[in-house]
Formats: structure tokens, C-alpha cells, sequence
């Protein structure tokens, strides 16, 4: 990009339909118009948008619930869907890539945004967006690296091709005080089982083996403590799924995600990629080391996931979130070096920390 560019990266709005479950407030819903209609004032100059995932909460929903679509969530935000619009008009580059809360977004979604004109928001994923930045820039949400939000691949045994994740986001919705909290104490105590010094074949079986108990063991947890059924019935927003699956079904789709984990990232902490969205172990950094350590590496890793922003540390930088008010933030990059944005208290400035 020229110099003197700019580029503006926010991520983890989870927007939604103002639902009870939601993580995105009125007062979230304010401060984000307003930052927005501020980056797309020409004054500011802005050359580039990034969305860096998770803009929809397409997940927060109880499983006897039929989760919003993007669409519904669009109309039910009329402010924010205005001052997206003005972005897109006024800013040359808008890209979208996609979190794991709204891995399901089209492009056709994404034209919700824009009436008329000729620009749009355009759906990115990371290697297009790295080559276009001359392999300098790798972006990407983060949750490809998070065991229980990565996106299956093709022929993995899932349900509708959703992540474990995204089903305990789902039991979890109505959530109880401490819940998450056991279930970390629980994979704590199940991951002390393995012995790592058994051969790496060996080591596999082992790991499927506690994998699949694992699974069960959080679900049926989660289950006494919320008092969900096994024949309770699984609401989507696709047609084609929804009352197809129940619940008890979840506990056998899901029972090689670790062996295929393990095998994915062969002796790296795997309880470090079970709870990175939830900022623990270091959130994503190790993640972000890896690919800086990779022959031909970027200049600099950005990604958000964690709702916990970091600048710059050692090449990575995490734009944080705009779902929680204490931690309202968006990356602002000039010419390669990334500050965040920040409201901490109050107003929005700008605030750096390394």
C-alpha cells in the first residue's frame, strides 16, 4: 500500500437480534455507529476495512431456539447498517473475512449492506488477503487455531459441518454462574491422563481414546447442570437440519476431534488450543509464533478471536473486541505499524500497548 496508508481492522461485534443471550448491548450499538461513521469521514482517510470474523453472532442461541440469520440481524440494527453502508461507499477496500460465529456468511448476506454504487464488501479469505499485501500481511480470526472452533474439514463426521464449539455455545447459551470455568477444570484433568512419552502411534490411540470420553464427559456435564435432555431436538436456522439431530447425537459425531488434533499439531499444549477464545495460555500467540517462524514469514500477524487485544508483540497484534464494553477496541494500521483504538473509559482516543 502507498505511503501514509490506512488501514482499520475490527472484529468480534457479535452483532445479533437483540435477543436476551446476546454479548452486544444498546451502548455497544452506539459506540460502533459512531466509530464507524468516524473512520468513513474522508478527513480520516481510511484506505482499507478489514471485518476480521465474528461481526454475527450466528452461535449464541439455546439449542431449543432457532438461531437468527445474518439477514435477521441486519434489519434488527438499522443505525449499523447505515454506517456500514457509508463505509463501503466511501472507503476503497472493504473486506470480510469470516470468524467462527459467522462461518456460515455468503456473500449474498454481505449485500444487505449496500444499496446502489458500485463498491461492496468484499469476502476475503486469508491467503488472497496476504497476496494481495505482497505476502507482508497475514489476517485471519484465529479460531482455525482454537480445537473446539475450527472450521471441519471436508469429511470430518460432524453435524450440519459445524465445530464441537458451536454446540457447547448452544448448551451453554442460558449459562450458569462457573460453568466454563468446570469444563476447563474438566479437560484440565482429562489432558493430565495422556502420557506423552509413549510413541507417537501409541500416543494417537491414547488421545482418541480420552478424546472420545472427553466429549461425552463435557456434554453430560453440561446436561446436569442445565437439565437439557438427550432426546431434546436441535434447532437451526437451516431447514434442511433443523429437528433432524438432538442432542445426545452430538456426543457421537465429535469423539475423534482430538486424535485428529494431536495429529494436526504433534506435541504442542493442546489444552492451550482448547481455550484460546477464552484468553487463556496466552490466547493465540503461540499461534501467531508459528507463523511468523514459517520460512518467508509475514511482517505481521493480526487476528481477534480472543476479545483481548495485543499490539505488536513480536510481529502479532489482536484488534480485541466491540461485545464487551470494558474492552472496546478496533487495530488501526499506518504504514505497517498497528496501534489500537480504544475506549476504556468513557470516549473513544487512541491508545498503544506493546
Amino acid at each position: 500500500m502507498a505511503s501514509g496508508s490506512r488501514t482499520i481492522v475490527i472484529s468480534d461485534i457479535h452483532l445479533s437480534d437483540g435477543n436476551e443471550y446476546s454479548s452486544f448491548s444498546p451502548s455497544d450499538s452506539n459506540y460502533l455507529t459512531f466509530l464507524l461513521n468516524a473512520i468513513c469521514d474522508k478527513s480520516f482517510k481510511v484506505d482499507e476495512l478489514v471485518m476480521l470474523g465474528d461481526v454475527f453472532d450466528l452461535w449464541l442461541y439455546p439449542v431449543d431456539v432457532v438461531p437468527s440469520t445474518a439477514e435477521d440481524i441486519i434489519k434488527a440494527n438499522g443505525s449499523i447498517k447505515e454506517a456500514i453502508e457509508r463505509c463501503v461507499k466511501s472507503i476503497p477496500k472493504v473486506y470480510f473475512m469470516r470468524g467462527n460465529h459467522d462461518m456460515k456468511v455468503v456473500e449474498k448476506d454481505l449485500e444487505l449492506f449496500v444499496s446502489g454504487g458500485q463498491n461492496k464488501i468484499r469476502l476475503i479469505c486469508t491467503d488472497c488477503y496476504k497476496k494481495k499485501h505482497n505476502g507482508m500481511r497475514h489476517f485471519e480470526h484465529g479460531h482455525q487455531a482454537d480445537m473446539f472452533n475450527a472450521e471441519p474439514e471436508e469429511g470430518e463426521d460432524t453435524i450440519g459441518g459445524y465445530p464441537l464449539g458451536y454446540f457447547l455455545t448452544r448448551l451453554t447459551a442460558r449459562e450458569q454462574p462457573g460453568i466454563w470455568d468446570t469444563l476447563r477444570k474438566i479437560c484440565e484433568n482429562f489432558l493430565g491422563l495422556l502420557t506423552w512419552e509413549t510413541k507417537a502411534e501409541k500416543s494417537l490411540e491414547h488421545m482418541k481414546f480420552v478424546g472420545k470420553n472427553l466429549v461425552r464427559v463435557l456434554i453430560e456435564y453440561i446436561q446436569a447442570e442445565t437439565g437439557i435432555k438427550d432426546e431434546t431436538p436441535i434447532r437451526f436456522s437451516e431447514c434442511d437440519l433443523d429437528r433432524k439431530y438432538v442432542v445426545g447425537d452430538i456426543k457421537n459425531h465429535y469423539g475423534d476431534l482430538f486424535g485428529k488434533w494431536h495429529k494436526k499439531y504433534p506435541g504442542m499444549d493442546i489444552f492451550r488450543s482448547m481455550f484460546a477464545s477464552r484468553r487463556l495460555k496466552g490466547g493465540l500467540e503461540w499461534y501467531a509464533d508459528k507463523i511468523l517462524a514459517a520460512p518467508d514469514p509475514p511482517k505481521m500477524v493480526v487476528m481477534g478471536h480472543t476479545h483481548q487485544f495485543v499490539v505488536d508483540h513480536k510481529g502479532y497484534s489482536n484488534d480485541g473486541a466491540f461485545c464487551e464494553t470494558r474492552n472496546f477496541s478496533c487495530l488501526e494500521i499506518v504504514d505497517d505499524k498497528p496501534a489500537i483504538i480504544a475506549r476504556l473509559s468513557g470516549s473513544p482516543d487512541r491508545a498503544t500497548e506493546g
